[in-house]
């Protein structure tokens, strides 16, 4: 259906896999379409305080593997508690593997998230932060070198964060 090809950026490879920013409307109406069929959140549309706000797609080959939407954090409470730089530091918004790529590729997950945190710190970030959905363990976050680092106020989620910068 919508797994194969596309007009897409490459931000960063890895082996005959890559990170790719979407550019244009007809790649992001197919992200659209993909996030709402496997997220559990659906495709976030409207988002006005996701500052620089990308929609990434991990990909190998011509298959869309893994899906993302990263933005630069916008919770006052969490960058001054986490002592976290409002300009250097992203947050993972939404993140799915595509079902048809996990049995194809395996679990792709952390290899993206380990991508866009080494093209973030090549590009001057500071940390990275992610927050699991209710029952999620947030083992990919381990997994790709994010440390648990507090309960979210919504019951069930946890906060996540890699930073990038000693």
């Amino acid at each position: 259906m919508f797994l194969n090809g596309g007009s897409v950026d490459l931000l960063i490879s890895h082996n005959k896999c890559g990170l790719y920013v979407l550019t244009k409307r007809t790649e992001k109406r197919r992200f659209a379409v993909l996030m709402d069929e496997y997220h559990p959140q659906g495709y976030l549309s409207r988002a006005p305080m996701a500052r620089k706000r990308m929609d990434i797609v991990y990909r190998c080959g011509d298959d869309w593997c893994v899906l993302m939407i990263v933005h630069l954090i916008n919770n006052p409470y969490i960058a001054h508690k986490l002592r976290l730089d409002w300009n250097k530091t992203w947050f993972v918004r939404r993140i799915v593997t595509i079902p048809q790529s996990k049995n194809k590729y395996g679990d792709t997950a952390s290899t993206a998230l380990k991508l866009l945190c080494e093209w973030l710190k090549y590009h001057g970030a500071e940390a990275v932060l992610a927050l699991t959905l209710p029952r999620h363990s947030g083992a990919v976050y381990k997994h790709a070198g994010f440390e648990y680092v507090m309960d979210a106020q919504t019951k069930g989620m946890k906060w996540f964060l890699r930073r990038l910068r000693e």
